[in-house]
């Protein structure tokens, strides 16, 4: 290769020397670190349109290439359902052939979310970063542990009402209807129809963040007042920051107070948060399969596959290797409770249930029946406050019995006990009757022939 010019190099060529890389799905090939890497290794001088070739030319030869894998999509999808029972997956196809929006649930997610995980679904969109345009939707939850795991990815063409009710329904198809179950999102209008729409009975909670990163303008004064005012769990806590919010900037007030308070404020929720204030699990799946968001649909959907077939490994071997009753998180957090729960006074009350606990001229009430208490961390959490343990203590009743089941030892190893199963190679793949003699056709949306970014600005 040094003894040629330049113009003499097929970009296959190259193509085959930086495919040994792409083995790793962490290494992102970057053409000025190409570029560079050429002219050390073998005094190659190429610009830069030939190595941003040479990237997509060594991607399509190890992952395949990007038209192609729209056609091998439905044999795919229906041998990956085979394989996983449980698994939900289904294809929408235009009247011309082109792919439309696509669906995967795998069945081990499923199962997860619907026996082991909070009733809380964080959901969002990112747009892929390959040669067609489209955008990745996921729906995602949080064990105990507080790890994030996907429930739901799908593919649609643009982020708008019909792609959304089209995730979102397949997604109702995949779950049911779930009680209490709480969806949180950004404001995207979309979102807030199609939740309405094909999730009635849910409440649709929006992410605090989004909405504090619009008041950052008006002050630190104002955002903090927003956040003591979101986080809090008390009525009378929330309305004392809301009060002085509206003194300081009644601009603000009255647009978080058109928003609805029932979607962003803790205390005010008619469904429990468990703590989901932000769509930061969402966002963090989303820069994880970053790089993925860059391959075939194929590909993308295999290496999904491969990654969450991987969490289930990691996690289920951890969990099954400790012996506690209680997630480590959770039972550190109980010891700082029981510590301050220590210096409490407990009194009785006429009724049997209920306890007085004073804390210098604080009074709060505790119901351990009903697992109340009135600074309401033990009904919005399921997890025992410290005037809640304080009770218990007294009592001589054990602390473990008051914490809801998701944050219990079992819980996470139940989640995690399933097995995520590899498909074939690509000619083992069963192709679906429903897609038989139709040949499904990329979308014709692409990019633009430029590098595209790879991270907001």
């Amino acid at each position: 290769m040094g003894r040629i010019t330049p113009r003499q190099v097929p970009a296959r060529v190259l193509g085959k020397y930086f495919a040994r890389r792409l083995v790793d799905e962490r290494v992102v090939l970057k053409p000025k670190e190409m570029i560079a890497e050429l002219v050390r290794e073998f005094g190659i001088h190429i610009d830069y349109s030939f190595a941003l070739r040479t990237r997509n030319i060594t991607i399509q030869m190890v992952y395949g290439d990007f038209d192609k894998s729209y056609a091998q999509l439905p044999a795919f999808l229906h041998t990956l359902q085979l394989m996983n029972p449980g698994t939900v997956v289904d294809m929408e196809i235009a009247s011309d052939g082109q792919f439309k929006h696509s669906f995967l649930a795998l069945g081990a997610c499923v199962n997860a979310f619907l026996q082991y995980a909070r009733p809380v679904l964080v959901i969002d969109g990112t747009h892929l970063k390959r040669k067609n345009k489209g955008v990745l939707f996921v729906a995602v939850m949080k064990d105990g542990n507080e790890q994030i795991l996907p429930v739901a990815v799908g593919l649609g063409p643009i982020e708008n009402d019909e792609s959304w009710t089209w995730f979102l329904a397949h997604l109702h198809m995949a779950l049911g209807d779930i009680d209490d179950l709480l969806i949180i999102s950004d404001q995207h209008q979309s979102i807030k129809k199609a939740v309405h729409a094909v999730f009635p009975r849910a409440m649709h909670g929006l992410c605090y963040y989004h909405l504090k990163n619009k008041m950052t303008k008006r002050g630190k004064h104002v955002t903090t007042l927003f956040q003591e005012a979101a986080y809090a769990y008390r009525k009378d806590t929330f309305q004392e920051s809301m009060s002085s919010l509206e003194q300081v900037c009644p601009n603000a007030y009255q647009k978080l107070c058109n928003i609805g308070l029932v979607h962003w404020s803790r205390s005010h929720c008619p469904v429990r948060r468990y703590g989901f204030m932000t769509s930061n699990a969402a966002e963090s799946l989303n820069a994880r399969l970053l790089w993925m968001r860059r391959l075939p649909v194929c590909s993308l959907f295999e290496m999904f596959r491969s990654i969450i077939g991987q969490w289930f490994i990691e996690r289920r071997v951890a969990a099954q290797g400790l012996n506690h009753v209680l997630i480590d998180g959770i039972a550190l957090k109980l010891s700082g409770n029981i510590d301050k729960g220590r210096s409490y006074t407990v009194r009785p009350t006429t009724l049997a249930t209920l306890w007085k606990i004073e804390v210098g001229r604080e009074v709060y009430m505790v119901d351990l029946q009903n697992r109340t208490c009135y600074c309401r961390e033990f009904e919005l959490d399921l997890i025992p406050c410290a005037h809640a343990i304080a009770v218990i203590c007294c009592t001589g009743g054990a602390i473990y019995d008051y914490v809801a089941r998701y944050y219990k030892m079992e819980s996470l190893v139940g989640m995690y006990n399933s097995v995520i199963r590899s498909l074939p190679r690509p000619e083992h793949w069963i192709v679906t009757d429903t897609f038989t003699g139709r040949a499904v056709l990329a979308p014709e949306i692409r990019r633009r022939a430029e590098c595209p970014s790879m991270s907001r600005a």
